[in-house]
């Protein structure tokens, strides 16, 4: 990662599982340099994405009060927040699944059980392609 121009980068996980949410966190233990956020409905996701204009989000497509593609859209009409990047983490791994996700808007869709080095490579090449 070549991230020397930007300190820290803030990226938002919109998870409601706690194993999850824990399981990302020791993952991007490996990155010093982001800081993260968590969410785990639509609603605490898109107010927080919001508030806290992350340089990247991490989106469950299952929610208990929606679908991540629900939050995406919702993030993607926001005047700050359109040009976010969001990533699918997502169980739904079926090919159209991961289509009709692409098509909806996400950069990228990562499937679970989460494949480490892809989630890395993923996370460094959205914040790279920030700088």
């Amino acid at each position: 990662m070549k991230a020397t121009e930007k300190t820290e980068y803030t990226l938002l996980h919109v998870e409601d599982s706690p194993e999850l949410k824990e399981l990302v966190r020791h993952i991007l233990a490996t990155r010093p340099n982001i800081k993260i956020i968590g969410a785990s409905t639509v609603l605490e996701g898109v107010d927080s994405a919001r508030q806290n204009l992350p340089d990247i989000i991490l989106m469950d497509i299952h929610l208990p009060d929606g679908s991540g593609m629900d939050a995406l859209r919702q993030i993607r009409e926001g005047e700050k927040t359109s040009n976010i990047p969001v990533v699918a983490l997502s169980s739904m791994a079926t090919q159209l699944q991961i289509g009709e996700g692409l098509r909806e808007g996400f950069k990228y869709y990562i499937t679970k059980p989460i494949d480490v080095p892809e989630m890395l490579e993923t996370i460094d090449r959205i914040l790279d392609e920030s700088l």
